[in-house]
């Protein structure tokens, strides 16, 4: 048998060649986007902490500018309302959230504001419990609020003056948060 020289390459030649290329090119798109799919990851894992955030904050707010007026606040694990100046518009409201099972392992906080409490009058529309209207404002697995009245923790509050303290404990998606917010109108 004679050797002859051919030109040109091997079918197996070939063959690693392109399974190097191929190789070389998964790596280099899965480095792509790994990082492409962790921001999105990221971002939807910020998005549900700032819808904690935004409901934690807007309820500190509101809690904290709590009008000190007898009978002026109630609430007990589900539900509270309570008159506040936190609008911004010189303006007193009851504000009230109520809460909702929602299906398994899930409840719905509706947020009311009602602006028909009128100073002079005295007039208050406020009833207990507040009624369910409207969207909801948030949704958790569990939410729990509770009062501090300056000695101990109270599961409900139907005092003439405001607690000192408002617990508000919730979970969401296997987090758990707490806001202690301390209402000014109570400060002695």
């Amino acid at each position: 048998m004679r050797k002859r020289d051919r030109a040109g390459f091997t079918l197996i030649e070939i063959l690693i060649t392109l399974s190097l290329v191929v190789i070389i090119i998964g790596v280099l798109f899965a480095s792509y986007f790994m990082p492409l799919r962790a921001i999105q990851q990221l971002r939807l894992r910020l998005g549900r902490e700032e819808a904690v955030a935004v409901f934690l904050n807007r309820l500190n707010g509101e809690l904290e500018s709590v009008f000190p007026r007898e009978e002026s606040f109630r609430g007990d694990e589900t539900a509270l309302s309570f008159l506040t100046a936190a609008s911004g518009d010189l303006a007193l409201e009851r504000i009230s959230y109520q809460q909702v099972e929602s299906g398994e392992k899930s409840v719905l906080v509706y947020r009311k504001a009602d602006p028909s409490f009128r100073l002079e009058t005295g007039a208050d529309t406020g009833v207990w419990p507040p009624p369910v209207e409207g969207e909801p404002v948030f949704q958790a697995e569990r939410i729990r609020f509770s009062y501090y009245d300056g000695e101990e923790w109270q599961e409900s509050w139907e005092k003439k003056r405001p607690p000192r303290l408002v617990r508000v404990e919730l979970e969401r998606r296997g987090k758990e948060y707490r806001l202690l917010a301390p209402l000014r109108a109570s400060l002695d």
